[in-house]
This record gives structure tokens, sequence and C-alpha cells, in this order.
């Protein structure tokens, strides 16, 4: 799911729209090299109390984190590193609840 695109610089002879592309293509390599961005975003996500909740995180590397972008009521969600493997993400909750993550 790599982002990394490079931007391809047009060699021009105006010397001052060179360096603003110069900085541009630097600017948008460095955004798109940002770990956060090489992830998804999935919906729907069933959570149950007192229990791992294991799954799936289908990234096809090692897991770096993941935001908890929408919780469907008062619930604390926290993941168990040991529960957790190379394809596996384990998170547990407070309450039972649907959840949306962004995983990276």
């Amino acid at each position: 799911m790599s982002r990394s695109a490079k931007v391809q610089r047009v060699h021009v002879s105006d010397s001052a729209v060179s360096r603003m592309q110069g900085n541009l293509a630097n600017a948008i390599d460095q955004l798109s090299s940002a770990e956060i961005l090489d992830g998804y975003f999935v919906a729907g996500i069933r959570l149950f109390a007192g229990r791992a909740n294991s799954f799936d995180h289908g990234l096809g590397r090692d897991l770096r984190g993941y935001i908890v972008v929408r919780r469907s009521g008062n619930c604390v969600v926290w993941d168990d590193d040991t529960a957790s493997s190379s394809k596996t993400l384990a998170l547990y909750t407070s309450a039972d609840c649907t959840v949306a993550l962004w995983i990276f």
C-alpha cells in the first residue's frame, strides 16, 4: 500500500519556476513518505467488552498503529501488543461498541 510517489520535474529555463517546482516536489515527497498515510480506513468493526477482539489488519506488513476515528458509544478502546501479531490486531474495549479505524 505504499504511497511514495515521486514528482517528476520538467526542465524549464526560468529559474524562479525551476526553484518553485523543486520546492513543491520536496514538500510532496516528504508528505507522501509519512508512515501514517500508508494505511486504510475501515468502518463497522464490532468490539465486545471483556475479551480480545482480534482481526486481520490486512496491511501485508507489520502494524505501525491505528487511530479510532469514530465510536458508536461511550467506550475506551486500547490494544494489547502481546495479543497482536504481525498480521492481526487485538483490541479491547470498556463497553460493547462499533468503531471505525484508520489502520497504518
